[in-house]
């Protein structure tokens, strides 16, 4: 008997091949298809959605009600907007594929038990390594996986029986593993943060957003290795004795892998298929996750593969797609009301705006940098502020307008607001998992290395807008 939560399960589903086949055969119909699935979706998932998820939809419902009434041909501006909805809902659901083979692979367990079974001075780079690797591939799942191993092995007794030792393990490594993950919306050229501003800003070179953004990335993760360095109790060294090292990079390059993978795929999409970065990413991300998933089936029950794959495939998607409720209504929600919104104001009021002697153009990629920090910390999804602020960016055609820094400070700010807010569902899974009073403890023994990576790049920020402004 098909239960309800199927038919919420295959409205995504349908939804999500509506936007596939629209990558690859562009046609009016198949778009209309998506928006009507999408909408199906979240009316059959309205009464278990959080209260964030239905606040913003709510928001996104007056926005179109008040742009219907304000203005004689609102159809373009509406399509629009809902399109932008589809395509973040799609972005964001089939990480489902990466995730599904990435639950039950060995090569993942091994991987994540590699990072975990290591000295302190070498398990902080690694677990920072993994948080940031396993992010680009399960997204939020690599907090419950990795975290599950740094409970496993920081027991008690593992410890000596010193609850200090237990209190600093437990510290270093969750910080390192929150670090790691945290710099996924800023250095991985799968991120929804990537695909927001690419989306919203067509002008902008995947390349160069991905290299820069790897750039600052790469610039956190070291920052936050100094920082442990610094930090580690000193006088705790030596008392356990020495560690039995474990030795798997097999399994660590086989995640690099498959992430390299995704990404030539992708590029091979892009240039042979003519789609843009973002939806390149968007095909190659289930299809690197299904062949995946397959290899196993295949090698093991050849005969039967088919059968199993779609077995399992259909029973996941009936657990999973419907969990996915609150997540797709937010993306889906702020990408509408963001893209709504530059319709709203006209173009010359927004490059105004943005454009205003009041804040000196080079300071604007700091401002908007400071603007997600602090909206993350009063607890607004950062997703909302970096759909409008893309979207405004993408309204205005000032030339003069440092867009490439802008999309970065967006990026850049999505990466900070996860590190530094206890407000996020990353703080507040880590905190569960690893069994934390509360995620503000998390977020204080991260506090002066968030202060200080905000200051970082705010100030790399404002001087590379000053060297575009004055060389440009």
């Amino acid at each position: 008997m098909i239960r309800f939560k199927h038919f919420s399960a295959m409205a995504l589903v349908v939804m999500m091949l509506c936007v596939f086949a629209d990558v690859l055969w562009p046609h009016v119909g198949l778009r209309v298809a998506a928006r009507a699935f999408l909408g199906t979706y979240l009316l059959l998932e309205w009464s278990n959605l959080a209260g964030n998820a239905r606040v913003i939809l709510v928001v996104a419902a007056a926005m179109s009600a008040g742009y219907v009434a304000l203005f004689a041909d609102p159809l373009a501006a509406l399509t629009r907007a809902a399109d932008t909805a589809v395509f973040f809902a799609a972005f964001f659901a089939n990480q489902f594929f990466l995730r599904e083979a990435a639950r039950t692979s060995p090569m993942v367990q091994r991987c994540a038990s590699f990072f975990v079974d290591q000295p302190p001075s070498k398990r902080y780079a690694l677990l920072t390594l993994g948080g940031y690797l396993f992010g680009i591939i399960v997204n939020l799942g690599v907090l419950s996986l990795l975290g599950q191993m740094i409970v496993k092995r920081n027991t008690l007794q593992a410890a000596g029986g010193n609850s200090e030792i237990h209190h600093w393990r437990q510290r270093r490594m969750s910080t390192a593993l929150l670090r790691g993950f945290a710099v996924t919306p800023l250095a991985s050229p799968l991120s929804l943060s990537l695909a927001v501003v690419l989306s919203t800003l067509p002008s902008l070179k995947w390349s160069i957003m991905a290299a820069s953004g790897f750039a600052c990335g790469t610039l956190l993760l070291v920052l936050g290795w100094v920082f442990d360095r610094v930090t580690a109790p000193r006088h705790l060294a030596g008392k356990l004795g020495p560690v039995a090292l474990r030795h798997d990079y097999r399994s660590l390059l086989g995640i690099v892998a498959i992430v390299l993978c995704t990404l030539l795929l992708a590029k091979g999409l892009e240039r042979f298929v003519g789609a843009s970065p973002s939806r390149a990413i968007l095909l190659a991300v289930p299809t690197v996750g299904m062949v995946w998933l397959s290899w196993g089936y295949l090698k093991r029950f050849p005969h039967l593969a088919v059968w199993l794959i779609a077995r399992r495939i259909r029973d996941r998607a009936t657990i999973t797609f419907p969990a996915f409720r609150s997540e797709v209504a937010v993306l889906s929600g702020a990408g509408f009301a963001g893209t709504l919104f530059t319709a709203f104001v006209p173009p010359d009021v927004l490059s105004a705006a943005l454009t205003s002697h009041l804040l000196p153009t080079p300071l604007l990629p700091v401002a908007l940098l400071l603007a997600m920090v602090g909206a993350g910390l009063l607890g607004i999804n950062p997703i909302v502020l970096a759909t409008i602020g893309a979207a405004s960016l993408g309204a205005v055609h000032d030339s003069d307008l440092p867009k490439e820094l802008c999309a970065l400070a967006l990026m850049a700010g999505w990466a900070l607001a996860i590190n530094s807010s206890s407000m996020t569902a990353s703080a507040m899974l880590l905190a569960d998992v690893v069994k934390l009073p509360s995620p503000r403890r998390l977020m204080g023994w991260n506090a002066a290395y968030c202060v200080t990576s905000t200051l970082l790049l705010a100030g790399l920020l404002a001087a590379a807008s000053v060297v575009q402004q004055t060389f440009g």
